[in-house]
């Protein structure tokens, strides 16, 4: 380990390769690290990862183990983020008799990591019109109800050049039309955000 990047301390001072036993007692040592939020503190390397202590927050430290990165806060832990991706202005189609469905592309690193993958989506502005057709004496149809989906429909995370989502993404009302006595839907675009978060 260095403070510096320039002077070593061995951990295990050994010439021979192969496998060693971890000591009765964690190796601890001192060391002058000030990085973003990982504050100088007192670093140990174990078994079960490398732990750095936040010496300005009391109880807290910052943990390296085999599935990932965490901080140990005073009432539970918090994941380091390993990946974020964010796409702001993505609009669905024109107004029209069938559900609207997007397709996404994310970027190639979240090939085959739809199990440690977040999904969130949300509406930024959509816009319904039409809502009713009359007459000056009766009114010939009407929109009974009025509906928002916004939901993954289907996705491939792997055999396509890059993970691929599918994605509904629109306004429905249903429509009334007293002449006929009957009923359509009406489905109408919207405009959305996807966030993947990647832990």
């Amino acid at each position: 380990v260095s403070e510096d990047g320039i002077n070593w301390r061995n951990l295990y001072d050994s010439n021979v390769d192969g496998t060693y036993p971890e000591p009765a007692s964690t190796k601890r040592y001192k060391l002058g690290i000030s990085v973003d939020n990982v504050i100088t503190g007192i670093t140990t390397i174990d078994g079960t990862g490398v732990k750095v202590e936040h010496t300005s927050f009391p109880g807290q430290y910052s943990k390296m183990q085999a599935n990932g990165f965490f901080r140990q806060y005073p009432y539970g832990q918090g994941a380091y983020l390993n990946d974020i991706f964010v796409e702001e202005n993505i609009v669905s189609y024109n107004r029209g008799i069938s559900p609207i469905l997007v397709k996404i592309e994310l970027p190639l690193r979240f090939k085959d990591r739809q199990s440690t993958t977040k999904i969130i989506l949300g509406a930024k502005d959509f816009s319904v019109k039409y809502l009713m057709d009359a007459q000056e004496t009766y009114t010939i149809n009407y929109t009974e109800d009025i509906e928002m989906v916004l939901r993954v429909y289907d996705s491939n995370w792997t055999t396509l050049q890059y993970p691929t989502l599918w994605v509904y993404a629109y306004m429905v009302n249903k429509e009334r039309d007293t002449r006929q006595g009957t009923t359509k839907y009406w489905y109408h675009p919207m405009k959305f955000f996807l966030m993947a978060i990647g832990i």
